[in-house]
Formats: structure tokens, C-alpha cells, sequence
């Protein structure tokens, strides 16, 4: 548009609010416009989406650009071609006369303009055939540019069309700095109007719950806002949730058609024939959207009607080929919908169908495409679920089962999971079934011990998978069923996680065998990888190679990649014990890439927390510590216990390397909390061994002796475990263990439990030491780094020079590209290590030293 003579002209009408967001969406817009060849451009969307303030926000910035002015016209109350023109000539101040028509006079006024016109509200003139008349001025005034908004395109040939959408809003409860998006800033700004005291920060989780219930729509966040004078925000969200009728408005100058939301949908429900509402109606069944062949099948919506219901705004087009319509629109034509369980019926068994067409699939061959499919459709499946276990429908259930259960897993979404099988259980337990009906109540207890093996939940996974046993040996049918669906292969992976190797080696061989027998190589898969686990936790590294190896070859035969991942870390693990670094490397990568390929959090926190043992190893204990931050931080948004619980252990060990005790404890007793609660023995010995030489270093050396004697003499300790408690004592030159453990059950893991709960006030005493000043101090400074005797790192005196130029310690971490908790813990060793106490004395011991 820098074509344009700027002059400086208008006739807009003034805004009484401040116009948010929408800045990239402005410029794009307005980046049409300076095309010549876009003369007629179509604003469209729901009503209530904000079509006439985007108009007015781009008429406004193009003021300049249009030297014979930009011109408003309101079309509110127009409904006939006769007054459109009428209106037209009002805002352009056009005299008329009567020896012509009022559109001739117009098209006379305009022809040799260089004008911009804002044609508002155009879509109840669509039935007048009103869209011709402005095809016909655009043709005789070749300076003329039109906006129009309406909720229907024109459907003319000169027409560029820009959908409008809800402001920008986060999709997510938990996401950096919320405040910048659109919707949120248009909260926040509306409801300042209302109450001067609203600080957002302390209503943050319900702000974003209001702007995803109404998917950023501005006016349906003006009216939420309005509601606070006499609402907190947790109320406001929780009743836009139940019903529409909160979304309405009292003040005065709004237009009557935006005091609410239901007046805004009424209005546009108006201008639809009776079986385009009653399409509409039917397509409210779907939640989250839905695509063309779903449509068709629940809805009897054609391809004709999709296309027209999309030129009115009703649904929208996404890129993935979904239709979509805004989620208050959908709530508005549900309530219109008769016959509602007929149609849920119908929603209910097409997806259970769609569900069950992918049990294949996900064992194999095409197990992200079709993880993407179900997660595309991921609320459809979970509205027929829930009407699958209200109806008692267990053949729809049975349908949906397995690949509603592996998708879970893929996605580690265990509680949604638990959740859902939960209820269809107790839609089993309540209601007299079919005998054959044991099947479906075995397999959804089977796949819900799997969730609560996940949750960290071992006594409920290990009831579920006997009640599951149960009901497969009333019906005489064989153990291995499906994907890992084995009963008996659950209470292996829980013997595991207890400790209990012996019980789980004779059930991962029983589930062996009984795969073999059925030829069921999904289960087959799954078990070998655990027979290698527990070899691996028995100290025979060379036995479970072979089974892990033998896995990975029957998940590249199967093409079953997800678990390949799995069977990739087993071979990592056995490759560290063995320490082949290289060789495990490569295989955590390898997990970490196939688990991002699945957007699986679970398998890429596993992948990252085993690439921090590996670090550790080789002392790299700042990547180390990336590593294992990375991975806690997944496993936290996932609740997953037992994994956060392993990766503390590394950061418990990491910190300890670090000379930093205060860490090193916290991160332990957390540790401790999670694996006695869950009973993971395996990581709650690894953290024994770590508080015990917490306990030994920081001078209360007997009750630290204590904890590592019970490690090493209790039945459940395994190999690794003893050579690291060995180690310990060869580098403090510790000639024997104390003898005598009194009181302590060596074949029972309760007293390692017990244990666990009786070191944490050690633990907590350990958090209180301010860096490592409580340690004897070290011998005096020598006159060099080289003499002192426990010599500055690289690292550390990179961190001197920083202290020295004055740097801060976030700077300093910046500068690293490291954690400030890092920059501490370097500073604490310096103080120490260089006998001083703040940065002063740092500064002048380096000189006095000759260090920097």
C-alpha cells in the first residue's frame, strides 16, 4: 500500500475500549490489502469472534493509504438491497436526488474514489442477493477497496477471504509467561475495568481454564470479565462450563445482539434453513472436532453440507483435514438436539469401530500414524467411553480397550487411563454381565494393573493382574492375550520393581512359555526384555544381553518401534554395567529419538536419565546435572513416582560429586519419600548408599557405617550395589563394616523401608549446612593452585575470574550456560577450598596467590 498519496482522513467510529492482540494478524491482513488485486476482502467468523474490531483496527492503520477516505457503514439493522445502498450513501454523505436510482447515484459518487468501505455485518443480506450489488461497484469504481464482515462469505469471484479465530490463548494448564497471550491480555485488561484490585497471578490456572472453555472468543471474555464483581474466577470458569447463560451482559451501550452470547448464536441461528440447523445440531455430538467420514456416518452431513455450514462460519477447515466447530457454538446446538442418546449411541459405536480398526496397527507396521490418528480424536474416544461404560455397552468397550490402552502408554497419560478403566469396571461390578462378558472385565483389569504399575501403585497392579487371572481361568482360555495382556507378565515387572528377582524371573519365564504356545509374539516381546531386566539386576549382564538383544530383533521383525525403544535402553544398561560408554550411548540416543518420534515423555525421561548415568560416569557432572534435570522435569509432568524417584537418585549422587551436601541430601530424602512409599527397592537401596555416605562425610560416620552395612548384607542387595558400597570404603580406606545389625530383618524388605524412613531427619540436618563449612578445614593455602592441597577445577577457577570481574552469580551461570544451584555449589568449593567466606576475600586471596 506505499503506492497510496498519504492523506489523512476518516470517518470510523470511536472504540470505548482498548483494542488487544491481534498485532501479527493485523499485519498479514493488512499485507492482502496492498495487493491490487484484493479489492474485496471477507472478514468472517462466529459471531462474537471479533470480525468488526479487527476491521476497524485495520481501517484505522490504513487511513493514510486512502486519499478520498475510509467510510464505515453499520448493516446491523439492514436487511434489504434498497436500504444497503441507502446506508452506503448516509456514511459517505452522498447527495442524492430523485432522478435516479439511490445505487446509481452511489456508483456515480464513487467512481473516480481512491476509498476505502467497511461494509459491517453484512451476512442478512446474503439472502437479498445484496453480495451482487457490490460486485457491480467494485466493477465500474476501479479505485474502490470494500471490507466486508459477515458470518458468510460472499461467495463472489473478486473475494479474499480471512477467517477470524479466537484470540491466542494456551493450550496448556502449565506454560511459560501466559501472560502474553491475547486472551489472557484481554482478560486481564477487561477485568481491571471491573475490579480495580485483580492481580491475575492469583487466579492464573482459572484466567486460562475461562479462555480455553471459550477457545479466546473476545466477546465471551468480555462478558466472563464482567462477572467479577460479584464472582471469583474459579466460579465464573466453573458455570461458562455448565451452561452459556452466565456469558451475558448489562451494560447499557453494548448492541442488544452482544449482551449475550446466546443472543449473538439466536441472531445467527436465524439466518439458517431448518435443516441446516438441525445439521448443526447433530454435529454438536462431536467434541473436539471431527472429520468428513465421521460426519457422514453419525451426522449424515455430505461433503455439499460441510462446505456450506464452513462458508457460514459454523465450522472450520484445519489444516490436519478436521472440521471444527468453536466449542460455544457447539455447546449452543446441543442444547437443541433431540433425541440426544440416539445420536450418542451412534457417535459411541463409530468410534469404538475407529479405535478397534487400530489394534493392529499399534502393535506394529503403523504405530505413530495411528497414535496420531487417536490422539486427533482423543476427545471423541473419551466422550465414547464414558457413554460406552453409562450404557453398560461391553461389546463398544471390549472394541476400545486395547488401543485405548496402548495409545495411553505411547502418550504416558497412565491416570487418564486409570481413570477410564476404573469406571468400566465398576460398571462390570455393579450390573449382572454375560458369562463371556469375563473376558472384556479381565482384559480391563489386566490393562488397569499395567496403569497402576506406571503410578507406582504395586499392591493395586498386583491385585488387578490376580482378579484378571481369575476371570481368564473361568473361562479356561490361555494367559497370553493381546498386547501385553499376560496377567502374569504385569506381576513381573511388579516383582521387579519390589526386589523380588527370584519371583520375577519364574514369571517372566512362565510368560515366555506361554507367548511361545500361543504365538502371540507381542507378549513374547515384552517378556524377554523383562527376563533381561532381571538378569541384569542379578549381576548376569551376559544372560540379559541375550534377552534383550532377542526383543530388539522380534520388534524389528514385528515393526513394533515403541517398544523397540525399550528393549534399546535394557542393551544401553547392560552396555554401562559393562562400561562400554560408547556402546550405551548410542543406544539411550537411539531410545531417547524413538520415544520423540511417539511424543512419548515417559520413554524420553527414561532415555535422558540413563544419558545422565552415563555422564556421571565419566565425572562430566554439569551435563550430568542437565541431563537429569531434563528427565525430572518430564517424569514431574507425567506424576510418574518411580521414575522421578531413579532420576534423584542421580542428581543425589551428582551433587555429592559436587561436594555439594545440602543438594545432595535434599534430593535423596525426596528420593527416599517416593521409593518407600512405592516400595521400589532397587532405586531405595541406591539412595541408601548415597545417604549413608552422606552420613559418613558430614561426621556422623556410625550411623552412615550402619546404613552401608544393611545394603550390603540385606538379601535384596545385588552386585552393583555391594562393589559401590566397597568402593565407598576403599577410597576412605574403611578396613571393615560393623558386624553387628540389631534389630534389622536382612531377608525382609521392611527393614530397608524402615530404613528409609529413619535416615530422613538425618538427611533434613544435612539440607542445613550452608556449603561445605561444616567439613574440617582444609590445610593452609600454599602459594599456588598446584601446592594447594585440594587444587581449584578448570571450572571452578573459570568461575574465580568471573567472581573477580564482578560478575553476579546469574551472570555468571548465563556465561556456563549452567544452573544457578550449579554456580553455588562452584562458589562453595572455592570458599573452602581457598579457606574464605565471601567474594572479597575471594578476590584478594586469588592475588595474594598469584591464582588469576
Amino acid at each position: 500500500m506505499s503506492h497510496r498519496v498519504p492523506v489523512h482522513r476518516g470517518d470510523l467510529p470511536l472504540q470505548p475500549t482498548q483494542f488487544i492482540g491481534r498485532e501479527e494478524e493485523t499485519a498479514r491482513v493488512m499485507e492482502m490489502l496492498a495487493d491490487s488485486y484484493c479489492r474485496l476482502l471477507t472478514l468472517t467468523g462466529e459471531g462474537g469472534i471479533g470480525k468488526s474490531r479487527l476491521a476497524l483496527e485495520i481501517a484505522s492503520k490504513s487511513l493514510s493509504y486512502y486519499p478520498d477516505g475510509v467510510y464505515f457503514v453499520d448493516l446491523q439493522a439492514i436487511y434489504t438491497k434498497d436500504t444497503l445502498m441507502q446506508a452506503v450513501a448516509d456514511a459517505l454523505n452522498c447527495p442524492l436526488s430523485g432522478h435516479h436510482t439511490v445505487f446509481e447515484q452511489v456508483l456515480h459518487f464513487l467512481r473516480e474514489k481512491d476509498m476505502l468501505l467497511l461494509l459491517d455485518n453484512f451476512e442478512q443480506l446474503l439472502p437479498e442477493q445484496a453480495e451482487v450489488l457490490v460486485s457491480d461497484l467494485l466493477n465500474d469504481c476501479l479505485g474502490l477497496t470494500i471490507i466486508v464482515t459477515s458470518r458468510e462469505v460472499l461467495n463472489l469471484r473478486q473475494e479474499w477471504v480471512w477467517r477470524v479465530s479466537g484470540l491466542e490463548f494456551p493450550q496448556e494448564q502449565t506454560v511459560e509467561s501466559p501472560k502474553t497471550f491475547d486472551a489472557v491480555r484481554l482478560f486481564m485488561e477487561r477485568a481491571r475495568r471491573v475490579r480495580s484490585d485483580f492481580l491475575v497471578e492469583y487466579d492464573l490456572p482459572h484466567v486460562l481454564h475461562i479462555c480455553r472453555l471459550v477457545e479466546g472468543m473476545p466477546l465471551a471474555i468480555e462478558l466472563a470479565a464482567c462477572w467479577l464483581k460479584v464472582l471469583p474466577c474459579k466460579a465464573i470458569a466453573e458455570e461458562i462450563r455448565q451452561s452459556l447463560d452466565l456469558l451475558n451482559s448489562h451494560q447499557h451501550d453494548l448492541p442488544e445482539r452482544h449482551r449475550s452470547i446466546r443472543a449473538v448464536f439466536e441472531h445467527g441461528w436465524k439466518l439458517l434453513s431448518p435443516s441446516e440447523r438441525e445439521t448443526i445440531n447433530r454435529l454438536s455430538i462431536f467434541k473436539g472436532g471431527f472429520r468428513r467420514e465421521a460426519a457422514e456416518q453419525v451426522a449424515g452431513a455430505d461433503l455439499a453440507t460441510l462446505l456450506l455450514l464452513t462458508d457460514k462460519s459454523l465450522l472450520r477447515l484445519e489444516a490436519n483435514g478436521r472440521f471444527h466447530i468453536h466449542e460455544l457454538v457447539r455447546q449452543y446446538a446441543a442444547e437443541q438436539l433431540g433425541d440426544v442418546e440416539t445420536w450418542l449411541d451412534m457417535h459411541c459405536a463409530h468410534y469404538a469401530d475407529f479405535l478397534q480398526h487400530r489394534d493392529g496397527d499399534l502393535s506394529g507396521g503403523r504405530q505413530i500414524e495411528a497414535s496420531d490418528e487417536i490422539g486427533e480424536e482423543i476427545d471423541n474416544i473419551r466422550a465414547a467411553w464414558e457413554h460406552a461404560v453409562k450404557r453398560g455397552n461391553f461389546q463398544a468397550l471390549s472394541q476400545m480397550t486395547t488401543a485405548y490402552s496402548l495409545f495411553c502408554q505411547f502418550r504416558s497419560r497412565y491416570q487418564e487411563a486409570y481413570n477410564a478403566y476404573s469406571s468400566a469396571i465398576k460398571c462390570f461390578l455393579g450390573t449382572e454381565v454375560p458369562p463371556e462378558a469375563d473376558r472384556m472385565l479381565g482384559t480391563l483389569l489386566s490393562a488397569l494393573g499395567w496403569m497402576c504399575v506406571r503410578m507406582g501403585q504395586l499392591d493395586n497392579a498386583e491385585s488387578a493382574f490376580e482378579q484378571a487371572e481369575m476371570a481368564f481361568n473361568r473361562l479356561g482360555i490361555g494367559l497370553s492375550l493381546g498386547y501385553g495382556g499376560d496377567p502374569a507378565l504385569g506381576r513381573a515387572v511388579a516383582a521387579l520393581v519390589r526386589g523380588d528377582y527370584g519371583e520375577a524371573e519364574r514369571l517372566a519365564e512362565q510368560a515366555i512359555q506361554a507367548s511361545e504356545t500361543a504365538h502371540n509374539t507381542s507378549s513374547l516381546i515384552i517378556a524377554c526384555r523383562t527376563l533381561g531386566e532381571v538378569y541384569l539386576r542379578m549381576g548376569k549382564p551376559d544372560i540379559a544381553h541375550q534377552h534383550a538383544l532377542r526383543a530388539y530383533q522380534l520388534c524389528e521383525e514385528t515393526g513394533d518401534r515403541w517398544f523397540m525403544a525399550y528393549c534399546l535402553t535394557t542393551l544401553g544398561e547392560v552396555a554401562l554395567e559393562m562400561e562400554v560408554y560408547a556402546a550405551a550411548k548410542k543406544h539411550f540416543e537411539s531410545a531417547y529419538l524413538l520415544r520423540q518420534e511417539f511424543h512419548d515423555p515417559e520413554g524420553m525421561a527414561m532415555a535422558m536419565a540413563y544419558l545422565g548415568d552415563i555422564v556421571l560416569q565419566q565425572q562430566s557432572l554439569d551435563e550430568a546435572l542437565h541431563c537429569y534435570n531434563e528427565s525430572r522435569m518430564l517424569y514431574q509432568q507425567i506424576n510418574d513416582p518411580g521414575g522421578l524417584a531413579r532420576v534423584l537418585c542421580g542428581l543425589s549422587r551428582t551433587h555429592l560429586s559436587l561436594r555439594d551436601y545440602p543438594a545432595a541430601a535434599e534430593t535423596c530424602r525426596k528420593g527416599l519419600q517416593i521409593t518407600v512409599k512405592i516400595q521400589y527397592i532397587p532405586v531405595l537401596l541406591q539412595l541408601l548408599i548415597i545417604a549413608g555416605e552422606l552420613c559418613y562425610t558430614v561426621q556422623n560416620q556410625s550411623r552412615g557405617l550402619e546404613v552401608l552395612a544393611l545394603v550390603v548384607n540385606h538379601a535384596a542387595s545385588t552386585h552393583t550395589n555391594r562393589t559401590a558400597v566397597q568402593q565407598f570404603l576403599a577410597r576412605h580406606n574403611i578396613a571393615q563394616l560393623p558386624s553387628l545389625l540389631t534389630g534389622h530383618d536382612l531377608q525382609n524388605i521392611g527393614s530397608l523401608l524402615q530404613m528409609g524412613v529413619n535416615i530422613e531427619s538425618v538427611l533434613l540436618e544435612v539440607e542445613d549446612i550452608q556449603g561445605t563449612k561444616s567439613l574440617p578445614d582444609p590445610s593452609p593455602v600454599q602459594a599456588s593452585n598446584q601446592s594447594l592441597l585440594d587444587p581449584l577445577t578448570p571450572r571452578e577457577l573459570e568461575v574465580l575470574s568471573y567472581i573477580i570481574t564482578g560478575l553476579q552469580n546469574r551472570e555468571i551461570a548465563d556465561k556456563l550456560v549452567v544452573s544457578l544451584n550449579t554456580v553455588k555449589t562452584h562458589i562453595n568449593n572455592i570458599y573452602s577450598k581457598l579457606n574464605i567466606t565471601n567474594r572479597v576475600q575471594a578476590v584478594a586471596r586469588a592475588r595474594e596467590l598469584g591464582i588469576i
